[in-house]
């Protein structure tokens, strides 16, 4: 091919594409295109219990955090009593006892409290059972008998001051509360 062929060639190429390109949409065509997407929407269900599932377990685990912050803030009461368990009133020799189902459940014997145990915790009748007063017990009374003014005093002071003690572990765990 010649270089005018190939010129008139590229000619008639650029005005066909030149009327294709200022062609117009047909009419509606944008209302056809959101009605079929309207229409898509329709037919396909939201799926919003995946949401609802989500925020569930969201506020369980908040429920559950703060549950274990308020327990662990709080003090442990120490134990004060010393309990013996009441001797068994029957124990099997083979260490099993047997179900309602008939079968053997392990379990480990129960022994009763040995008679050294018994004579240093001896099971009294009264509670708070009567004991005789220590020595520093019968110097409290002894002072109070001998002077009782200074000991209301004393007494007074003691509460004041324990009570101060209070206030002031309070504000700290207070303080200690908001900035966590």
């Amino acid at each position: 091919m010649t270089d005018e062929k190939q010129k008139e060639l590229d000619r008639e190429l650029d005005t066909a594409l030149a009327k294709y390109a200022a062609v117009e949409p047909r009419v509606g065509l944008e209302e056809r295109v959101l009605a079929s997407l309207r229409a898509g929407q329709a037919q396909v269900p939201e799926r919003v219990w995946w949401r609802w599932s989500v925020a569930g377990a969201l506020a369980a685990i908040i429920v559950v955090a703060l549950a274990l912050a308020s327990r662990s803030s709080r003090p442990h009461a120490p134990v004060i009593a010393n309990h013996h368990p009441a001797p068994a009133a029957s124990v099997e020799p083979s260490g099993t006892r047997a179900s309602s189902s008939g079968s053997a459940i392990p379990r480990t014997p129960v022994r009763p409290p040995r008679k050294a145990e018994m004579a240093a915790n001896p099971r009294l009748d009264q509670f708070p059972s009567p004991r005789a007063l220590s020595e520093q017990e019968k110097l409290l009374v002894r002072y109070v008998r001998e002077f009782p003014e200074e000991a209301v005093l004393i007494a007074q002071a003691q509460a004041e001051s324990e009570k101060e003690i209070e206030q002031l572990i309070g504000n700290q765990s207070a303080g200690t509360n908001h900035q966590q």
